[in-house]
């Protein structure tokens, strides 16, 4: 008995998955929502939450063969692993300081790693889950600052 394989997937067959990046682009609009939900946000929280979803695309699209080699150089070395458990523990004390911070990361954590998952296995290159990643998130922030900004006229 032989297996049918599926034919191969052409360039203009993909299709964007889009439940994954409709979640990803509700997470960071209820993001931009609460930013917006501050009074008089800062600069520097649109700031930090633009970083952190373009930096959370650019970690993401990386391959696996870019995390396993700088990961094991640096524990190699007793003293930088004793650092590294130390610093780790500080951030899991403050992180549960602060649980609600802590959700909202996992959240867009865990929206962005289900959006690259499906970009990922419709093939997509690493560059374009990347773009497409960045831009999700930052368009789910604008959108939830628009929303807010109408809501309140």
């Amino acid at each position: 008995m032989t297996r049918d394989r599926p034919p191969p997937v052409s360039s203009t067959e993909r299709k964007l998955p889009s439940a994954s990046l409709g979640f990803l682009g509700l997470a960071y609009s209820v993001l931009g929502w609460s930013i917006a939900d501050f009074g008089h946000s800062h600069w520097l929280w649109w700031l930090l939450a633009s970083v952190l979803g373009l930096g959370g695309s650019v970690l993401l699209s990386l391959p696996l063969s870019y995390w396993r080699s700088p990961l094991l150089r640096w524990f190699q070395s007793e003293l930088l692993s004793f650092i590294s458990v130390f610093v780790g523990a500080f951030m899991v004390a403050v992180l549960l300081a602060w649980v609600h911070f802590l959700l909202v990361g996992l959240l867009l954590f865990s929206a962005m790693a289900l959006a690259r998952l499906d970009l990922l296995t419709a093939r997509f290159t690493c560059l374009q889950s990347c773009l497409i990643l960045a831009a999700t998130a930052q368009a789910g922030l604008g959108f939830g600052w628009t929303l807010h900004y109408l809501m309140l006229i």
